[in-house]
């Protein structure tokens, strides 16, 4: 499970940081979400794309159970989707910003998994 999350994250940093290529700079979002919030919210997403990759298997109505997750996700962390993505856009203006919240995901998804382990 680790490695696939890395290599998603890996993609998604690339996909980002190919993106960030222009000097076009977004303005700070008017719903800031912190650092560490960033991170608690994409591994909540690591997780449930892990659920999401077993379901699969199981049930032929997936973007059903997509749409609900990660709903459920942004209101877990009081969020809309829009405040999300003007954050995603914004921290990826700053590709060692990105990077660090990704090191904390991993890290976090790390841990997780060693509880689980045990």
């Amino acid at each position: 499970m680790i490695q696939r999350v890395i290599i998603i994250i890996l993609l998604l940093v690339t996909q980002l940081s190919c993106n960030n290529i222009s000097n076009h700079q977004k303005p700070t979002p008017e719903n800031l979400i912190s650092r560490n919030e960033m991170v608690d919210i994409f591994v909540d997403i690591q997780l449930v794309e892990a659920i999401l990759t077993q379901k699969q298997k199981k049930t032929p109505d997936i973007k059903f159970h997509t749409n609900n997750y990660y709903k459920s996700i942004f209101e877990k962390h009081n969020i809309t989707q829009k405040d999300f993505e003007e954050n995603l856009q914004y921290y990826q203006q700053n590709i060692e910003k990105l990077d660090e919240i990704f090191a904390d995901v991993i890290t976090h998804l790390s841990m997780k998994q060693s509880e689980i382990n045990k």
